[in-house]
């Protein structure tokens, strides 16, 4: 049957053409976001200190051994130890997206306030675990380069701050929550993890330059690194962070 309608005069009239659905910018710029994150950083740098210091010290007994078995060419040990670490400081990342999402909030921050609830150190470590299984069966892919690690990486970016704000949720579900978080913003977000990655593999490399500069190789020089990267990923949290708080407020369902 024909869409059109014929008017008095017998003659057919066109189907009213449909609405152009208008583009929305991003919530959030990128040199916004990067203010906020400097912000956020200035405002607690205590606390974003003390937040980068358990997953630091928590990991090192990990990743020292694994430095250690991958200068003795035994890979299969390294990465067990290094996924291990991995796994281990997600979870411990709790009070750290905490203290950010508070520093992004300008709101009052208590530093014991994450550990009188530690119990939601188990969510987190629950998705620390399928996400960083997930980069591990994404680095499986060489030939797509890193695009699978970023994909997931942009998919549950903001899982931690999930955990902190939602009580009610457990780790798979905090996940998934990330998930549709960012519906809608894919590319957008895409963008946002390449130019963060890009940035931080250049801090990474101003950092492994400086520690090979003063002579120091192995364990000694992955624990200078990761002193070294502990501000930029502070400040990294604290954008993040506040994109969260942006675009969770199109997630009514999800609240």
């Amino acid at each position: 049957m024909s869409k059109n309608r014929r008017n008095g005069r017998g003659r057919e009239t066109p189907p009213p053409k449909a609405e152009k659905k208008k583009v929305e910018p991003f919530p959030l710029g990128i040199g916004a976001m990067m203010r906020l994150g400097f912000e956020g950083l200035r405002r607690e740098p205590v606390a974003m200190l003390v937040g980068a210091l358990l997953p630091v010290l928590g990991t090192m007994p990990l990743l020292v051994p694994a430095a250690m078995a991958f200068d003795d060419d035994r890979v299969s040990a390294g990465v067990t130890f290094t996924m291990t670490a991995l796994v281990l400081g997600g979870a411990l990342a709790y009070p750290w997206c905490h203290y950010a999402l508070r520093a992004a909030r300008e709101e009052p921050l208590e530093l014991a306030e994450p550990f009188r609830e530690w119990i939601r150190f188990f969510p987190m470590l629950v998705a620390s675990f399928w996400f960083w299984a997930g980069m591990l069966l994404a680095f499986q892919f060489r030939i797509l380069g890193g695009l699978p690690a970023v994909a997931i990486t942009m998919a549950y970016a903001f899982f931690g701050f999930v955990v902190d704000e939602r009580h009610d949720q457990g780790g798979l579900k905090a996940l998934g929550t990330s998930v549709r978080i960012g519906d809608g913003r894919r590319f957008a977000l895409l963008a946002l993890v390449c130019l963060y990655s890009v940035v931080g593999f250049v801090v990474f490399l101003l950092a492994a330059s400086a520690a090979v500069g003063v002579g120091l190789t192995g364990a000694a020089a992955s624990a200078v690194v990761a002193v070294m990267m502990t501000p930029f990923i502070a400040f990294t949290l604290v954008a993040w962070a506040s994109l969260f708080d942006v675009l969770r407020r199109d997630l009514v369902d999800a609240w």
